[in-house]
């Protein structure tokens, strides 16, 4: 199904993560959430995203920063050399001439 959140919080959700993750500062998801806790307590609204709502929000988002860090060769282990392509495709190189 879809999502029920409002476009609004959806924004403000990401734009949160994004401003909270720039250079060495990291921010998790749960912060996240009492960000938006607070935001509804200031605007007076009752009805905001749950915790497990932001956490579904910024799933994608997470993954696409965690892909971004990923290494894609990570070199020879041992006897075998495997790789990631783009597309998170896993090639196995067993000798190399």
């Amino acid at each position: 199904g879809q999502l029920r959140v409002s476009e609004e919080w959806r924004d403000f959700i990401v734009q949160a993560y994004q401003k909270g993750n720039r250079g060495q500062r990291a921010t998790n998801r749960a912060q996240i959430a009492k960000l938006v806790a607070s935001r509804a307590a200031e605007l007076g609204e009752s009805e905001y995203p749950s915790r497990q709502s932001v956490y579904r929000i910024l799933a994608p988002e997470i993954k696409r920063t965690e892909q971004k860090q990923k290494r894609r060769s990570i070199g020879w282990q041992g006897e075998s050399l495997k790789l990631t392509t783009k597309a998170e495709i896993d090639i196995v190189v067993e000798y190399s001439n």
